[in-house]
């Protein structure tokens, strides 16, 4: 089930601050789009007695969403993170018969990039992988927002030229 949606990020949001409005508004969408009441963060308590930070949950515990806003093919260092988050899914819905686990994408690119480390684990995951398009103007500023320190807008040639003291 893909879910497409316009909206805006908020105009005057620090880079730094984008992808987590972002995944917000993911799971905001999401829950609409199920007809489910709104996925909140909470720390949800696993056989054992511990408990996992899970960032949307629903009030019945029932169904347990991580969003993920990255735009494009997930990096290689991206592998541990997406790994500590299947296990986490894993492990609260072994504890919950019925439950569902979905990791939500905001990129159609990331999406099956993850579709591929996770079908390396050997085995069936028993999680969901879905998306939900942002619309246009979120997903430049998510580009603009995952784009690694140090690294800008290409510069054209003509540009250089003119930079170039005589």
């Amino acid at each position: 089930m893909d879910v497409t949606t316009t909206t805006r990020p908020p105009r005057h949001a620090h880079l730094a601050d984008l992808p987590a409005l972002a995944e917000r508004d993911m799971l905001t969408l999401y829950a609409a789009h199920l007809d489910v009441p709104p996925l909140a963060p909470k720390a949800v308590r696993v056989e054992g007695g511990q408990c996992l930070q899970i960032d949307g949950v629903s009030l019945d515990e029932d169904l347990f969403v991580i969003p993920i806003s990255h735009q494009g093919m997930m990096p290689d260092d991206a592998n541990a993170h997406l790994a500590r988050d299947v296990f986490s899914l894993s492990l609260v819905t072994s504890s919950r018969p019925g439950a569902r686990a979905v990791l939500l994408f905001a990129s159609s690119a990331a999406l099956e990039s993850a579709r591929g480390m996770i079908g390396g684990l050997g085995r069936d995951s028993g999680i969901t992988l879905d998306l939900v398009d942002l619309g246009q103007e979120w997903t430049e500023r998510l580009v603009e927002a995952h784009r690694p320190a140090g690294r800008h807008r290409a510069v054209t040639e003509e540009a250089q030229t003119r930079r170039r003291p005589v």
